[in-house]
């Protein structure tokens, strides 16, 4: 099964298969878990050979993801770690090393496993991803 396949399908967590687990809390849990998610299914339909240029990564990512991620200047990036670049995003995901396994949400939860392919790993894109979408309180643990 692809990554853009457990993405789509909502492959459940395998508490047994290792890699982190990035947990968040979000009044809306299951709509902050489909805005992360259809970020990431267009991620993970690309691949290095073919890798879109930042222009055209403006088309195919949700166009409010977009707009606020190009909106934040440098002076605010640099007063709230939260923020990041457009184009430190993008740069962060040509070396991405890790890949959604599955997912899971209740009421005001949500927890996303990640399979990583690499150490070390980066999964900033992803946990700027989810404070975008509305989480809060986001943790990772790593499995072993």
């Amino acid at each position: 099964m692809t990554e853009s396949e457990r993405i789509e399908q909502g492959r459940p967590i395998v508490s047994s298969r290792g890699g982190a687990i990035i947990k968040a809390k979000s009044l809306r849990a299951s709509d902050t878990l489909s805005k992360v998610a259809a970020i990431f299914r267009l991620v993970a339909m690309q691949n290095e050979d073919s890798w879109p240029d930042d222009e055209a990564w403006t088309q195919l990512l949700p166009n409010d993801f977009v707009q606020f991620t190009q909106s934040h200047t440098d002076d605010a990036i640099l007063s709230d770690e939260n923020l990041c670049s457009w184009e430190g995003w993008l740069d962060a995901l040509r070396i991405k090393d890790w890949e959604w396994f599955g997912s899971t949400c209740s009421n005001d939860e949500l927890a996303i496993q990640i399979q990583l392919n690499n150490w070390p790993y980066n999964p900033g894109p992803l946990i700027y991803a989810l404070w975008y979408a509305g989480a809060s309180q986001i943790e990772l643990n790593e499995l072993e």
